[in-house]
């Protein structure tokens, strides 16, 4: 008879155990889930920023198509580029590509 209630209550144990891990195990799903959709919408959808506030940068033409050259041809092409914001613009890095 003892040997009975030890049994029940060690199932008792662990079906309780069970029951909490999986509780957890769901809990955690949940929030990570929540988290990854929060991340998700800031990446899609970022709050824009007050008209006016900040540097803007405008390039009149960002790409130019020089078409067919030789190797060793010299390029050159003036770019235009102005800020219509309201704070400093600061132009840190140029890159050719």
């Amino acid at each position: 008879m003892r040997d009975n209630r030890r049994r029940r209550t060690q199932s008792s144990r662990v079906d309780f155990m069970t029951r909490v891990e999986e509780r957890n195990v769901m809990k955690r799903s949940i929030f990570f889930s929540l988290l990854y959709l929060c991340l998700l919408h800031g990446a899609f959808f970022p709050t824009p920023s007050p008209a006016g506030s900040g540097p803007r940068v405008v390039i009149e033409k960002s790409r130019i198509d020089f078409g067919e050259v030789n190797q060793w041809d010299l390029l050159v092409h003036t770019f235009t580029v102005t800020n219509e914001g309201d704070d400093t613009l600061r132009i840190e890095r140029v890159s050719p590509d």
